[in-house]
């Protein structure tokens, strides 16, 4: 079964600040994991956290689309069969996170 997911939030902030929270490694460190992060088309970076069971604390990720300061969109992988991506986009004052194919394989964007 495909389930999709979209949030969508407004902050009193401008997207450039926004985008810092969501393309800085120390930021990202901050609000979601540990990372080795850049904003580049095609930068493949991990995720990390503590290892539970049947997960090894790394969630493998690329940048599959890069349109700063309004659009990017990450994949990620858990192994051994997890696989999603996350597109982000800013239309000011918001951002708005899709993650879609929540099953076996898929895909999110934050616009």
């Amino acid at each position: 079964m495909r389930r999709d997911l979209r949030i969508a939030r407004e902050y009193p902030h401008p997207p450039e600040l926004v985008w810092r929270a969501l393309t800085e490694p120390a930021l990202i460190a901050e609000w979601l994991m540990q990372n080795d992060f850049r904003p580049e088309l095609g930068h493949r970076f991990t995720l990390r956290t503590d290892p539970g069971p049947g997960f090894d604390g790394v969630v493998r990720c690329e940048v599959l689309e890069l349109d700063p300061p309004t659009k990017m969109r990450w994949s990620w992988r858990v192994e051994p069969t997890e696989s999603y991506s996350i597109p982000v986009s800013f239309p000011a004052p918001a951002w708005l996170m899709m993650m879609a194919g929540m099953s076996a394989a898929g895909s999110a964007l934050i616009a």
